[in-house]
């Protein structure tokens, strides 16, 4: 084993206990009812990271390939409830009285995972079908991390602390990812670089998350206090009916 390669296999496991120290960062700071979604994801990862590791060491390559990919559903699902979290429990709860916020990212979410497990059922090419169902999750969630930006600059609003955390780490995790996806499918062979940068990205994610609720908050009002105009919720109402 060359020492390159047993760098790339300690970046690839090193958030196995990244996460556990941010499960007791959680529980530490008391923010597991607050991050409750976000502290499923958290959980949900470190369970799915422990399986993985196992059939990485004691099975074949092929069976980890089909267990990796897999397991992504759990984690799909989760992440779009942290984000869910984040952004319209936390930022924009005023956006819960439109029925179109308060569902998509659990429609979404599980929308995803019923189409994976029915293409990788029934298609020939299961292989095929996995990463077609991992890319369209990052690119959603880069979409919706990328929405909920613009429109944080537009009204003006503040976006640091904790919420600014989740979403970038989540921003980081999932551009990398995309970049990876696209790569593997339409340059295969340039996407040796961005697999092995994409548990990098995601270790950074877990750096960044495990400052952030390690350390006491700072005591500063609650941006997700701060009301929406009855202009603003009307124009959401109206693009509900559109969509519709």
């Amino acid at each position: 084993m060359t020492n390159s390669f047993w760098l790339w296999d300690v970046s690839a496991w090193l958030s196995l206990p990244l996460l556990v120290l941010l499960l007791v960062g959680l529980v530490r700071r008391r923010a597991t009812h607050e991050f409750s979604f976000f502290f499923s994801y958290l959980l949900v990862a470190f369970l799915v990271g422990v399986v993985r590791f196992v059939v990485y060491r004691e099975l074949s390559a092929k069976v980890y390939y089909y267990v990796y990919w897999s397991s992504d559903f759990a984690i799909i699902v989760t992440t779009f409830m942290a984000l869910y979290e984040t952004f319209l429990r936390r930022i924009f709860p005023s956006f819960l009285g439109v029925r179109l916020y308060r569902f998509l990212f659990p429609i979404a979410g599980g929308s995803l995972v019923l189409l994976g497990l029915l293409l990788t059922l029934y298609s020939r090419g299961q292989i095929s079908a996995l990463l077609t169902t991992s890319g369209t999750f990052d690119f959603l969630c880069s979409t919706a991390i990328a929405f909920f930006v613009v429109l944080l600059l537009v009204m003006g609003r503040e976006f640091s602390g904790r919420e600014f955390s989740v979403a970038f780490g989540f921003g980081i995790q999932a551009s990398a990812a995309l970049i990876n996806s696209a790569l593997t499918k339409h340059a295969p062979g340039q996407s040796g670089v961005w697999a092995r940068i994409e548990p990098i990205a995601y270790d950074l994610a877990c750096v960044i998350w495990l400052i952030t609720f390690w350390k006491a908050e700072q005591p500063t009002p609650h941006v997700s206090q701060t009301q929406l105009s009855p202009a603003l919720l009307a124009q959401a109402k109206s693009w509900e009916s559109g969509l519709k």
